[in-house]
């Protein structure tokens, strides 16, 4: 038959850390001379900067071209293939960061599978950019027109029940 008398263990109480004698602030901070090249182990009384914690990160911010319109695309199937068919080149600048082995500009984005996913940086002339956004509207246009025709784009009337109207 067990104990039921038997109060449970305790853990001792850490030791507590020793007081300062008197509080350190900005004016009673002891001077760190500049030109005096800190010691090994020994704090240097200036503090490294800090990434952002659970705030904005920007990792796929660069420098705009002018003249040129850049953009990131993800290393998956077809995708870059399709970037260069819109008259899009890789990006090779030595001033901007990058994980790539060669000179295109990439940055690692995420997984697929277990695999890495980067995205490569590229880009076109304005004037492409602009031509395609006029391509598209003209695109967009020609199906507005079909629809408010009736119809689909191939010119055929499918699944029409006469003339509706809601007056």
């Amino acid at each position: 038959m067990s104990n039921m008398t038997a109060s449970p263990k305790r853990r001792a109480r850490r030791a507590a850390a020793p007081k300062p004698e008197a509080p350190v602030t900005a004016d009673t901070a002891p001077e760190v001379s500049p030109e005096a090249p800190p010691v090994e182990g020994e704090a240097t009384g200036r503090r490294r900067r800090r990434s952002s914690v659970g705030g904005l990160n920007m990792k796929l911010q660069v420098p705009d071209r002018p003249g040129y319109h850049r953009h990131w695309f993800n290393d998956v199937p077809g995708r870059l293939a399709m970037a260069h068919e819109l008259a899009y080149d890789f990006v090779e600048d030595p001033s901007i960061k990058s994980d790539s082995p060669d000179n295109r500009i990439r940055r690692h984005v995420g997984t697929i599978d277990g695999k890495p996913l980067y995205a490569y940086l590229m880009e076109t002339p304005l004037e492409e950019v602009e031509r395609g956004q006029r391509e598209k509207v003209e695109e967009t246009r020609e199906v507005d027109l079909a629809i408010a025709a009736g119809r689909d784009l191939d010119g055929r009337v499918e699944n029409q029940y006469g003339h509706g109207s809601i007056r």
